[in-house]
């Protein structure tokens, strides 16, 4: 029988006691990018309106250290919270490299009456500008780009172990984990508090680890589960290993975000 993927909340907390690098320069950018959309999201052209919310696109060019980005940005703006929460529609993004001084990325933002969910918009924005910026140090795309094709294929399949095996292999790619905790470091940022358990259990990168723990202690003791994960050149222990690099990766975010939020806006220890 595999060992169970568990982690509790003091477990969690003694992590906090390393440290991570979260790119300076990545970060002050998404902050830069964000500042732009805002500007720019305030010319409306070709809105579609609708009994819930207003919808229109707009574009944006910015530099990415030496190279330009043709940014797409589609707004969703929700006329009250209530719509937005039952909505379904969340802030998404895509990027992609065409070469070092060349790249494309596209946004999905959500507001509600006239102003952006900030907190989430610059995860996304951080997660992004983080692939593209590590493609660039690079010099090219990801290597593993096939591998991304095969999982979203698998995602797709009827075959629950399958489809849920491609979800879990998603999570394990180092470079998704990268941009999700540099996306994550954004999003805590963005919030007025220090970061709570109970907020940074509603990021979009705790919400991958947790269903990555999920999958795998549902599956771990079935064959078929592990025959699939053999078509990823994977093994249980490979996977609890990339699993237990993903939390320590977040942990070192959220000190991060604690020491940069008494540096940067002016926190303070309780006495």
């Amino acid at each position: 029988m595999q060992k169970k993927l568990t982690i509790t909340e003091n477990q969690f907390k003694q992590l906090l006691n390393e440290e991570l690098g979260v790119s300076e320069m990545v970060a002050d950018l998404s902050m830069s990018v964000y500042k732009k959309i805002e500007e720019e999201i305030k010319i409306k052209t070709d809105v579609e309106t609708s009994d819930f919310y207003s919808k229109w696109n707009n574009s944006l060019t910015f530099d990415l250290f030496g190279g330009k980005v043709s940014c797409s940005i589609t707004c969703y703006n929700f006329f009250t919270k209530e719509y937005y929460e039952y909505s379904g529609v969340v802030s998404t993004g895509w990027s992609v490299y065409v070469s070092d001084k060349l790249f494309f990325m596209g946004l999905t933002i959500p507001m509600i009456s006239g102003q952006i969910v900030k907190s989430n918009v610059i995860d996304t924005i951080q997660h992004e500008l983080s692939h593209l910026f590590e493609q660039k140090m690079m010099g090219k795309k990801y290597s593993d780009s096939n591998i991304y094709s095969f999982i979203k294929t698998n995602m797709e399949s009827r075959n629950v172990i399958v489809s849920k095996t491609a979800q879990l292999m998603y999570g394990c790619i180092k470079s998704e984990q990268d941009s999700y905790v540099n996306g994550l470091y954004a999003y805590l940022m963005a919030k007025p508090e220090m970061p709570s358990m109970e907020i940074i259990k509603k990021s979009e990168c705790w919400i991958l680890y947790e269903k990555m723990c999920s999958i795998y202690n549902e599956f771990c003791d079935e064959q078929d589960f592990i025959k699939e994960l053999k078509k990823y050149k994977m093994t249980p222990e490979k996977v609890m290993k990339l699993c237990d690099n993903f939390i320590k990766k977040i942990g070192k975010v959220i000190v991060k975000v604690k020491q940069d939020k008494y540096k940067k806006q002016g926190f303070r220890e309780k006495n």
